[in-house]
């Protein structure tokens, strides 16, 4: 299902004009192939059933956008910006024609001649499947519908041990607080009657470019599927992915303000409304993969930044992880029969569960005050902080400039001290010399 899938894929998004290879299944014996390129197989490898299909070859060169950190965050290049535009002008052409379909799941089609298209189940890359038939999810009527099913999911894994055997409570306590949120986000519970493709891993690596930097191609397709146009136009991963903390970021990172801004200067509001206001699809995104210690990932501060409009006035729990948002969520959630049965198997939690992680470094903002402030108040705030670290960033940077100026200067005069005393003692050594010549000269005489 996931070859059939991505082949159906990239041939949609090949009739949307969107830069990515053509696709074909093989031909199977005694049955037409699904394209003019016919391959006869046996398909077997080994004895074993070989499962695969046809890519398109495209000339060019991986071009990778690489993760930002604390040093790099403010700095992008002219090449990876163009490529954020070309980025832009591919989703133009997916947003201008939508796919008449109302379920939220993989692109699938019948066999020739029809090739009706129709949405089967999710694939997921993390695990988010059953265990017994029928195995996968879907398709869906919502995204509510599907992220309640993928979150119940990842509880029961994570409940039977199969899913984060590290800080495996507050895994569990991240995926219940993820449920009341999507429980209560209406955007999430809207039915759809067209849909739109979504790259599933949409990393720094997937662009492939010509000679002149241009984009040619958009690669790695498998796991896509359909879902909502908010959704679908929400930021990609390589636009927020970064080393960054949470709590040294503007709202949006330098990349999302790219296209954002590219966006409006050609007149696409609505693109770049969908830009603004998709936060929350990037913390879904951690549905099933929970890491507490990977700061960029899960961010109790950025989700709950991220569910604003939606989230219940009585939920504030701390804006970091440690004990305090343990104790906060074990309480609220204390009528989760899973939970409970968590929570009597001690064996199955970590020694230093509920310890804030040492590489969590923020500003001492009091969360009760932060769920009082108005949006615009909050970004205020985080703008302060900001300013304040990157002002401690560039001060401990001139002190290392100066220290190490220092230090060689130090080294310098030693050096130099060291020379004088040398070139002294090659003085003394040389008038020695011409005394005991003029010394011999005269016992000669």
């Amino acid at each position: 299902m996931s070859i059939i899938s991505e082949v159906t894929t990239l041939k949609i998004l090949k009739k949307l004009g969107v830069p990515v290879p053509g696709a074909c299944l093989p031909a199977m014996k005694d049955k037409p192939a699904s394209d003019v390129r016919v391959v006869e197989t046996r398909h077997e490898h080994n004895g074993k059933p070989l499962q695969y299909f046809l890519y398109e070859y495209i000339s060019g060169s991986c071009m990778p956008i690489r993760h930002t950190t604390i040093r790099d965050y403010h700095s992008v290049e002219e090449q990876t910006i163009h490529i954020i535009q070309e980025y832009g002008k591919s989703q133009i052409k997916m947003f201008d024609q939508p796919i008449k379909l109302d379920r939220i799941g993989i692109l699938i089609s019948s066999v020739e001649p029809s090739s009706q298209l129709s949405v089967g189940p999710m694939l997921s890359f993390w695990g988010l499947n059953y265990l017994d038939p029928p195995y996968l999810p879907g398709p869906f009527k919502t995204n509510q519908e599907r992220y309640l099913a993928q979150i119940d999911i990842a509880l029961s894994h994570i409940g039977n041990g199969w899913m984060n055997n590290k800080h495996t409570l507050d895994a569990y306590l991240w995926h219940l607080l993820l449920k009341e949120l999507v429980e209560t986000c209406l955007e999430l519970a809207e039915e759809q009657q067209e849909v739109f493709v979504r790259h599933p891993d949409a990393k720094g690596d997937i662009f492939l470019v010509d000679g002149q930097g241009d984009l040619a191609a958009i690669l790695d397709w498998e796991c896509a599927y359909v879902t909502t146009k908010a959704e679908a136009f929400s930021s990609p991963l390589f636009l927020y992915n970064t080393y960054v903390p949470y709590e040294d970021r503007q709202e949006f990172t330098p990349r999302e303000d790219i296209l954002i801004h590219y966006y409006e200067q050609i007149e696409r509001f609505d693109l770049a409304s969908y830009m603004r206001n998709g936060k929350k699809y990037q913390q879904l995104d951690t549905i099933g993969r929970f890491n507490r210690d990977f700061g960029r990932v899960c961010s109790p501060w950025q989700l709950m930044d991220a569910f604003t409009e939606s989230r219940p006035t009585s939920l504030r729990p701390p804006l970091r992880f440690g004990p305090e948002w343990t104790s906060y969520l074990t309480e609220r959630y204390q009528d989760d029969q899973g939970l409970q049965k968590l929570l009597s198997s001690a064996s199955s939690l970590d020694r230093d569960e509920g310890k804030s992680p040492t590489d969590i470094t923020a500003s001492q903002i009091d969360a009760s005050g932060w769920y009082e402030m108005t949006l615009q108040q909050r970004h205020k705030a985080k703008e302060d902080h900001i300013a304040q670290r990157t002002q401690a960033l560039v001060l401990s940077r001139n002190k290392e400039k100066t220290d190490a100026v220092i230090s060689q200067t130090s080294e310098l005069r030693q050096l130099s001290a060291k020379t004088r005393a040398l070139q002294q003692k090659s003085r003394v050594h040389r008038e020695k010399m011409r005394q005991a010549r003029g010394s011999r000269a005269s016992t000669d005489s």
